[in-house]
């Protein structure tokens, strides 16, 4: 029987299968919340951990270019335009 659960990173949108017998996110991922909602991040976009009290100006622009944005972001210059 395959139990294979694919997981994707909220981020960066990289792709991985795991067992979901297992009754955990894929080792090294962290649910973590951002501003009141609660995003998957890979090992590489959540290397902050899920109790990180800032957000890295790297992750902060991985979700800018997918149109998501933070006020925390605001610190490191990205914001969304007025329209």
């Amino acid at each position: 029987m395959n139990n294979l659960t694919e997981y994707e990173c909220d981020a960066c949108g990289i792709k991985i299968q795991h067992d979901s017998t297992k009754r955990h996110i894929p080792f090294n991922w962290c649910d973590r919340n951002i501003e009141g909602i609660v995003y998957l991040l890979c090992g590489s976009c959540g290397i902050e951990g899920p109790m990180a009290s800032d957000i890295a100006p790297s992750l902060c622009r991985k979700f800018a270019d997918k149109g998501i944005f933070f006020k925390g972001c605001e610190q490191w210059g990205i914001k969304k335009a007025h329209e």
